[in-house]
């Protein structure tokens, strides 16, 4: 039996997936008379935020939900490139130069903790992580990441203080050395595309 946390996480994830169906189909309607451009333009005003709003509840999600998010870029994809059903994802986004959807979420997260870095976020977001120098105080090569809690539930082990911090921490280090937060994301998309695969 779900839990009411489980609950209402996928009423959310369910409402995303309408909002963002709905205007991929007004953009697919349009798909005929506008340029490669304005369509672009038009998916990242529209259709884009839905996917990266609120990215630390989506990053969460099962798997399943993430293919029916992942489905819709591939039609909006699609509607933009004026391509037919059978061509290949990757060559899609490599066109547009594009992450996909989970790519897309874990640049969100690791941006995200940046920002907890560089105290660009409330006070209290900072306030919930540690690194493990802290924890630790002996000196070790992984001393700068978080630290990151025990949880035994699998809803606390998806949640962006358990599989974000772990995701940022297994960044490399050149990237993680990264000062500036626009520079930090910069280096992110590169990585992503060319070595994280999901």
């Amino acid at each position: 039996m779900q839990s009411n946390n489980n609950l209402k996480f996928d009423e959310y994830v369910d409402y995303v997936i309408k909002k963002a169906a709905k205007k991929i189909s007004y953009l697919g309607r349009l798909s005929r008379i506008l340029s490669k451009k304005t369509k672009i333009l038009i998916y990242n005003c529209i259709v884009a935020p839905h996917f990266e709003y609120c990215a630390s509840v989506l990053w969460g999600t099962s798997d399943v939900y993430l293919s029916k998010l992942q489905t819709l870029q591939n039609r909006g994809m699609r509607s933009i490139l004026n391509c037919k059903y059978d061509k290949p994802i990757n060559e899609m986004l490599s066109q547009l130069g594009w992450l996909n959807i989970k790519q897309k979420l874990a640049l969100s997260i690791v941006v995200l903790i940046k920002k907890i870095i560089n105290k660009e976020v409330p006070n209290y977001l900072s306030d919930e992580v540690q690194y493990s120098s802290n924890i630790h105080q002996h000196k070790t090569r992984k001393s700068t990441d978080f630290f990151i809690p025990a949880i035994n539930s699998s809803f606390g082990q998806k949640s962006l203080f358990q599989s974000g911090l772990r995701l940022y921490n297994s960044l490399p280090s050149n990237i993680k050395n990264v000062l500036k937060t626009d520079l930090f994301k910069k280096e992110c998309i590169e990585y992503f595309k060319m070595s994280y695969v999901l």
